[in-house]
C-alpha cells in the first residue's frame, strides 16, 4: 500500500494489530498464561504479540516527539550562544 509515486509507502500495517489487541483486551488483560484455558491459549498468545506491537509503537511515537522537542531546544540554544559570542563556530573549530 502506498502512494502512486512510491514515496509514501506503508511499511507496517498496524490495523490488524490494533484490531486483535482491542478485541481481546477485556478478556486477557491482567491475566497470566496459567490462568488461560487451553482453548484460548492461541488467542492469548496472539493478543500478547499485538499488545507488544501496540506498546512499541506508542513508545516509538513518544520518543520521536521528545527528540523533535529537544532538537528545537538545541537549535534555540545554539542561536542564543552564537548571538552572544558574535562569531560562527563549527564543530571543526571547537
Amino acid at each position: 500500500m502506498g502512494s502512486k509515486d512510491g514515496k509514501q509507502n506503508v511499511t507496517k500495517d498496524s490495523f490488524e494489530e490494533a484490531r486483535v489487541y482491542w478485541k481481546f483486551k477485556s478478556k486477557f488483560e491482567g491475566k497470566s498464561e496459567s490462568e488461560i484455558s487451553a482453548s484460548d491459549k492461541y488467542d492469548y498468545k496472539m493478543w500478547l504479540r499485538a499488545k507488544e506491537g501496540i506498546e512499541k509503537t506508542n513508545s516509538n511515537t513518544q520518543e520521536t516527539e521528545f527528540l523533535k522537542l529537544m532538537s528545537e531546544v538545541f537549535r534555540e540554544g545554539d542561536s542564543v550562544i552564537r548571538a552572544d559570542l558574535k562569531k560562527k563556530f563549527t564543530h571543526v573549530k571547537i
